[in-house]
């Protein structure tokens, strides 16, 4: 026979064998056990076929394991023999099996067993984990995955148990699993990101920071990338976790910095440029998600620090780098919320990209249509209930105008290219913009006079033409965002016009121009008609549609008529053109340059035809309706609506969907009603959309409609909230927030009930929409009543039904309906109880999902975070809460203050001086309630008898800027946004150094109240110190406002900048009506009232002389000696040509004792009286102060008068430490007084503090809400207070980076994060340097030394619970480890056993010999256990890598000994390795058999034997037995 025969013959036998064995091993795989069998007999059977280590194949081992794991539940191990320490030795033996699927499912058997914290110490004290990170630093990914779900499963059961070999084995890998590429690196990652929240201490010990942010940068993912920085920032928030960690984020602006940065090394330039790219987008997505939490703001972005990561980032813009510069721009855009710009230098292009009423495809029929855009573009009714999101855009604003962004921004306008310039005017424009409305009066710096003043011509050609540019940028930026919100497309537009929400029709960047109009109009409508060439051309596309709309929009007397027959030719032309059976216009697609006038010419045609009164446009237009009929209808007749004119891929794509536009504005008027009912199109829409499956309809018939009146158009709407199909329900629901925010007419009467009943649809989409819409519709009056009328039932949907309701309670006749149905006493009870603490999570769930890729889908789950969509911060409006409700009327106030106790228990939460160590959820609890009830004028005055003298807003402001945690801090500055809602909030905030937004939300302009000059306003006394800076004390205030002059929105008579400062100057004069004039250089002068007090002294002195003598006179230097003995030490002032020192840190404008302490010039005859001036004798020097006035002129008092008044126009300064170390700490008192009055305060230095008078304006206190609730610190850099300096400065850190390498070898290269062994550990070194062998930490000896065995026969050996012995010691010379025969041990044995050395047999020179061995194996393992340790020192690394090679090549049997691997694990569990050293270290141990885990389990499972009479001993009692035989044979 040939021999390809018996190939073929050998092939197919090895098949049918392979096939046999495959068939058999799958049989084997599954195990059936007999559950009617005693549990413990099934145990053994199953733990001792796992342990046995031959005679079983892998098959039945991997069916037993299996097995193993559905076998042994909670109830099984309660009633077993076996306690779990030793199953946990049987099972353990599956993780060092030679097949890789054993050992992957012997750790998923192990981890399923794990079901509390009690199972994770008893896993620990096996040393498992030790076999886990064997696994780990291996190459298998499929047992690597399971051991990453071990160790997830201790996280969850055990955390603060996490053992330290895992975590070390996660952070190396995390740290060199880029450079290998490795697959389950995200894994490693999120599971270290889990265990830095459950468990912060091992995280940070085993360099768990470190890790993460390296791999911060190498993250390619955004949502991998937020996972890492939310559990940073998660250690940032804990003061004891802040301190330890020494996170330090500044480092991700080193890709954007440092323009040569390479992360790993050198490389060629091509691959250097693509990971810088990568880099930058991940470092981009980094910085989002730190910038987008408040504990990221206060590490990243503090501007009292010189090298912070957000001055880094300003700084890089001054450098004329484009590529740095445009990533920098970037990043800033999307913190801001500034649209993507496209790459371009024309300014119209970039305009239209950051136009908010750009087209998105977002908003296209075949996504959300007219229910997004409206929900994106039309503002939201809540007026005065603060959005969380604008108030953290206001910090982060205020934060970059403190970095100096504004300079810098300018910088780059002047210095970049035309593209570059551009994009940095816009930003500019957009701040400017951003600052109006967010920033409070006196926050935004000024920075256009800058750019105005490199426009002027002061600079270079090129500087001045790109600052002329970006002004115009800016001034088109404004004017376009003037006439925002303007709706993008003409469906939503037609439905304001209905609606009345638009006087005029206008789509964003579409109008006709003017010039063309008023041409028209002024020629004869004859003339039109031809230049429109309608009459001329029937090809429709040579016609001049700007024109025809025009003609339409004149509604000429002769053309309504159609008398003439062109007119009529004229108007027939259009129709024809317009119906949908000639296949002319619906032909046209959607993308066409001329669509939209062709849309807005049919809508005009159409609303001509309804006017006009010819017989022909009635028929003309009944006509074009009914071919639109018969085309709807064969929508709904024919089998396939895509065979149709209308299909939906030509409603999708043509202009085929216009005709239902028409239809819509045929509804506005009663005539095209009358048409639409003629030719049944109401019956075909409503049949359309009942029967159709194709959503695309269903949005096109109710975006078009109009619900103005009542009539077919509710019928429809309400319909389809009723259809069977779930899209359209939802489409429709979704709608009504568009006529909600449109304040359709007649809305709270007919539209609140549809929205009620969608709460109750089994739609979980339908019913979140409509309480989302509700919420919002209760924050304007007249729907909050008209749903307090219908009474429904809100509490069956949870939570989100309980704050809804709440809604009710700011109303009286929601608060009777409640009350009356013993809701409120109740529900009073369950807040104080529960829901209070519910409600924080509440609030910060939302502001967390508002702000982070985290969100909830429509359905209101969380499904985890997108990558594949571009995250987009969303509003959230701060929820309803129950006390804040209440205070809004007389009865709900006087509920609240029944219970006292609870609100001085809460005032008692918040005090930090008295309660540091207060739970963080009670603080937060408190901080919400009390904020809350502050939200009302009555609420305030309430808290405040409560707490006197100490306000609560002095509290908030205490804890936002104060406390340790920086989540307390985060809810005290967010709550301070109710206080900013009224009035009295934000003049008690400004008395704590706050100021607030004084605007209502959608105010475009906010007007300023004129200061209240009556004379009811306090006195002042002022007086100035050595550096000329003005005192001021108000008499009857117990407090100094630190704030600016407070503006409001309410109505008034708008006051322009002259107006403001000639009102200044008469409060300036008749403030110095009290004041002394005098003569000094001949000049006369007004001396502040201070000054004057030597009038009071007057009265026992000769009067002075008359005025006309009193010019003329000059006092001398010596007329003003000897003051101080009678009047006191006064202050000094400064001379005018000094100035006071400057700050490090300010960048404003200085101010020095020229402009500080003026005087001003009046007129001698104005005032009669003689005692108010100053005496010119020689006896009235003595009432005159040792100092010297300037005299000013009319201008100075104005130009002083317009200098107080510049923080109100052009922002804050920061203020200018002056020197205070001459300044007198003695008071002025009155004369002859003995008793120092109420100590003065001394004006801040700055600019900003000396110019703010609160006290001028006067107050119309109101009741309810008027402003949006916007509170920030006057000065920014309060918040950002340091407890301790807990960083390293990189000088610090070089040189102990130097001192520690200077001599290697006394360096520790082992040991935990310092360096050292952990103070806890168990491991001990002898007095010669050598470590001693730790059993509890052994993976062989664990067992054993916890659970010391008790032979059956008498004569037992005692054992210690920790048995030591060096590190060099062999398991495998356990009987001469525990008793080394000696001649002494043998003649002990010999007086205490009477037996002889023939009996026992043992040579000396034999044993001579074995000691020897073993002092050699010693040696051995010394240096193998030093070379492993130095493995950790990437210096030594590659020495000592090759010392152990060749010592396994000399010594193989010794990597074999299991307690040396053990010892060598507890090196990498106290010591940081690399990947590579890891792995290194467990290659050389890849020999080792672990015989002694086989041998422990089996005898585990002997002990347990029933039927043995013996007990199996180990050959640790072997000399006990020896001894026994002999005394027996004696």
């Amino acid at each position: 026979m040939s021999s390809w025969m018996y190939r073929g013959r050998s092939m197919r036998s090895n098949h049918s064998s392979s096939v046999r064995t495959n068939r058999r091993d799958s049989e084997d795989e599954y195990i059936r056990l007999d559950v009617t069998r005693d549990p413990n007999e099934m145990t053994t059977e199953i733990l001792v076929n796992i342990s046995r280590r031959l005679g079983i194949s892998e098959a039945k081992k991997f069916g037993y394991l299996n097995a193993c794991t559905n076998f042994f539940t909670k109830e099984v191990l309660a009633n077993l023999s076996y306690n779990f320490d030793e199953i946990l030795c049987c099972l353990r033996v599956a993780l060092v099996h030679d097949a890789a699927r054993i050992r992957a499912t012997g750790i998923r058997t192990i981890r399923r067993l794990i079901k509390d914290d009690q199972d994770v110490a008893a896993i620990i004290r096996l040393r498992i984990p030790y076999l886990v990170a064997r696994i780990l630093d291996s190459d298998s990914d499929v047992e690597r995955v399971q051991a990453l779900r071990f160790c997830r499963r201790i996280i969850l059961c055990g955390p603060n148990l996490f053992p330290n070999e895992l975590a070390r084995s996660l952070v190396s890998l995390a740290n060199g699993g880029a450079e290998e590429k490795d697959k389950i690196l995200r894994v490693c990652l999120a599971t270290l990101a889990e265990l830095a929240v459950m468990c912060p201490d091992a995280f940070i010990t085993n360099g768990g920071v470190a890790a993460i942010s390296r791999n911060l940068i190498e993250s390619h993912s955004p949502r991998v990338t937020e996972v890492l920085v939310g559990s940073l920032l998660f250690l940032l928030v804990h003061q004891k976790t802040r301190k330890s960690a020494k996170i330090d984020l500044t480092v991700l602006s080193a890709p954007y910095c440092d323009i040569h940065y390479q992360h790993h090394g050198w490389a060629s330039q091509e691959k250097n440029k693509e990971d810088r790219d990568c880099r930058i987008g991940s470092t981009h997505t980094a910085l989002l998600s730190v910038l987008r939490s408040f504990p990221g703001i206060l590490h990243f972005c503090d501007p009292t620090e010189v090298a912070s990561g957000i001055k880094s980032l300003v700084d890089v813009l001054r450098y004329q780098h484009l590529e740095a510069r445009k990533n920098v721009l970037d990043l800033f855009n999307d913190l801001l919320g500034v649209p993507e710009i496209s790459w371009t230098d024309e300014a119209s292009v970039a305009l239209a990209d950051v136009d908010p009423a750009k087209m998105q495809d977002a908003w296209k029929l075949s996504d959300g249509f007219v229910a997004l855009e409206g929900k994106s573009l039309l503002p939201h009714l809540s007026v005065f209930r603060p959005n969380m999101v604008e108030i953290h855009k206001a910090l982060l604003l205020q934060t970059f105008i403190e970095a100096n962004l504004l300079e810098a921004l300018i910088e780059v306008i002047v210095t970049s290219d035309s593209f570059i310039s551009l994009r940095a005017a816009i930003l500019l424009g957009q701040i400017l913009q951003m600052s109006r409305n967010l920033l409070p009066t006196g926050c935004a710096l000024p920075s256009l006079p800058t750019l105005i003043s490199y426009a002027s011509g002061s600079s270079c050609a090129s500087s001045q033409q790109r600052s002329l540019s970006a002004l115009n940028v800016i001034s088109r930026f404004n004017a376009m965002m003037k006439t925002r919100p303007t709706p993008s497309s003409l469906f939503l537009q037609q439905l304001l016009y209905f609606s009345g929400s638009l006087k005029v029709e206008l789509v964003a960047g579409q109008s006709v121009p003017k010039s063309t109009v008023l041409q028209l109009v002024s020629k004869d409508i004859e003339d039109s008609i031809k230049k429109s060439a309608v009459l001329a051309n029937k090809d429709p596309f040579f016609w001049n549609w700007n024109v025809v709309l025009t003609i339409l929009k004149s509604r000429n007397d002769s053309l309504i008529k159609l008398e003439d027959s062109n007119y009529k030719l004229f108007v027939r032309r259009l129709v024809e053109f317009f119906r949908p059976s000639n296949n002319r216009f619906s032909q046209i697609k959607l993308g066409h340059s001329h669509s939209h006038l062709y849309t807005l010419v049919a809508c005009e045609v159409v609303e001509y035809l309804v006017e006009a009164d010819e017989g022909e446009a009635s028929r003309l237009l009944t006509e074009l309706i009914i071919d639109i009929g018969e085309h709807i209808q064969a929508i709904i007749k024919a089998d396939s609506a895509h065979d149709c004119l209308f299909s939906p891929h030509n409603v999708t794509h043509s202009m085929c969907q216009v005709y239902f536009l028409v239809i819509g504005r045929l509804c506005h008027f009663s005539k095209g009603v009358k048409v639409l009912e003629a030719a049944s199109i109401f019956q075909s829409l409503l049949s359309l959309i009942v029967e159709t499956k194709h959503d695309c309809y269903v949005k096109l018939v109710v975006s078009s409609l109009d619900f103005t009146n009542d009539g077919m158009p509710r019928i429809i709407l309400g319909k389809l909230l009723k259809s069977p199909v779930e899209s359209s329900r939802i489409y429709a629901t979704k709608f009504l927030l568009v006529l909600v925010r449109a304040h359709v007419k007649d809305f709270e009467e007919w539209g609140m009930e549809l929205l009620v009943m969608q709460l109750y649809d089994i739609n979980i989409q339908v019913s979140l929409a409509a309480s989302e819409i509700l919420d919002e519709a209760c924050d304007y009056k007249p729907y909050l009543e008209a749903l307090v009328q219908l009474r429904p039932t809100l509490l069956q949907l949870g939570d989100r039904g309980r704050l809804l309701l709440m809604r009710f309670l700011s109303t009286q006749s929601g608060f009777s309906y409640l009350n009356d149905a013993n809701f409120v006493q109740n529900e009073l009870q369950l807040w104080k109880h529960s829901f209070n603490e519910k409600y924080v999570r509440i609030v910060e769930a939302g502001l967390h999902e508002a702000l982070t890729m985290h969100q909830k889908n429509e359905e209101g789950s969380y499904v985890g975070r997108l990558s594949n969509v571009k995250n987009s911060v969303k509003d959230f409006y701060l929820p309803s809460h129950l006390y804040g409700q209440l205070v809004q009327h007389k009865e709900g106030l006087e509920l609240i203050s029944q219970d006292t106790a609870l609100l001085k228990k809460y005032f008692e939460v918040i005090d930090v001086r008295q309660n540091a160590t207060e739970d963080i959820s009670k603080i937060k609890t408190a901080i919400w309630a009390l904020s809350h009830i502050s939200s009302s004028v009555g609420g305030i005055n309430l808290l405040e008898s409560l707490n006197e003298p100490v306000t609560l807003a002095d509290c908030l402001v205490l804890l936002a800027t104060d406390h340790p945690h920086y989540g307390v801090r985060a809810s005290a500055f967010y709550a301070c946004s109710l206080l900013a809602t009224t009035e009295l909030g934000c003049s008690q905030l400004e008395s704590a150094g706050w100021i607030a937004v004084r605007q209502a939300r959608n105010d475009k302009y906010p007007v300023i109240q004129v200061p209240d000059l009556s004379p009811e306003e306090p006195d002042f006394k002022f007086v100035t110190d050595d550096a000329g800076i003005w005192f001021e004390f108000p008499v009857d205030r117990r407090k100094r406002s630190t704030s600016h002059c407070s503006s409001s929105a309410s109505a008034g008579p708008v006051i322009t900048f002259e107006d403001e400062v000639d009102c200044a100057v008469n409060q300036i004069i008749s403030s110095s009506a009290n004041a002394s004039p005098a003569k000094i250089n001949g000049v006369s002068t007004v001396v502040p009232p201070l000054l004057s007090i030597g009038s009071q002294r007057s009265q026992t002195l000769p009067h002075s002389k008359p005025p006309k003598y009193q010019k003329h006179h000059k006092r001398s230097l010596s007329d003003t000696k000897g003051d101080s003995s009678v009047m006191g030490e006064l202050p000094k002032i400064k001379e005018p040509n000094k100035k006071p020192e400057r700050s490090p840190r300010v960048r404003s404008i200085s101010v020095n004792s020229e402009c500080t302490a003026p005087s001003f010039v009046i007129d001698d005859s104005t005032h009669e009286n003689t005692d108010e001036y100053l005496s010119s004798s020689p006896i009235g020097s003595i009432n005159e102060p040792n100092k010297e006035v300037l005299s000013t002129s009319w201008q100075d008092i104005k130009g002083f008068a317009a200098l107080r008044l510049l923080p109100n126009r052009l922002g804050d300064i920061s203020e200018i430490n002056s020197d205070t170390s001459n300044i007198s700490s003695k008071f002025l008192k009155p004369f002859g007084s003995s008793e120092v009055e109420t100590p003065l305060r001394r004006a801040p230095s700055s600019l900003n503090s000396i110019c703010r008078y609160p006290k001028l304006i006067n107050l119309q206190l109101s009741s309810e809400p008027c402003f949006k609730g916007i509170a920030l610190p006057a000065d920014i850099c309060v918040m950002f207070q340091k407890e301790q300096p807990i960083y390293i400065t990189r000088l610090q850190r070089k040189r102990r980076d130097r001192e520690s390498f200077c001599e290697l070898e006394e360096v520790p290269e082992a040991g935990n994060a310092n360096g050292r062994e952990s103070p806890d550990s168990d491991s001990e070194r002898s007095f010669d340097g050598t470590i001693l062998h730790d059993s509890i930490k052994c993976i062989s000896c664990s067992y054993r030394t916890q659970n010391p065995r008790t032979p059956i026969r008498s004569g037992k050996i005692s054992t210690s619970s920790r048995h030591t012995r060096t590190d060099t010691e062999s398991s495998e010379d356990f009987r001469i480890e525990s008793f080394t025969l000696n001649s002494a041990t043998l003649e002990t044995a010999t007086l205490n056993s009477n037996f002889s050395i023939s009996n026992f047999e043992l040579d000396m020179s034999q044993i001579k010999c074995e000691e020897n061995a073993i002092l050699s194996k010693c040696t051995v393992k010394k240096e193998i256990l030093k070379h492993a340790e130095r493995l950790s020192n990437p210096i030594w690394f590659k020495s000592s890598k090759q010392a152990l090679l060749q010592l396994k090549q000399k010594c193989p049997q010794v990597f074999q000994d299991l307690c040396l691997y053990s010892d060598v694990c507890n090196l990498l569990e106290n010591s940081s390795y690399r990947l590579t050293a890891r792995k290194s270290l467990q290659e050389l141990f890849y020999d080792c058999h672990f015989e002694e885990l086989f041998d422990e389990a089996a005898n585990i499972l002997k002990l347990r034997d029933a039927t043995s009479n013996l007990v199996f001993s180990p050959p640790s009692v072997l000399l006990e037995e020896s001894a026994t035989m002999t005394q027996e044979s004696n």
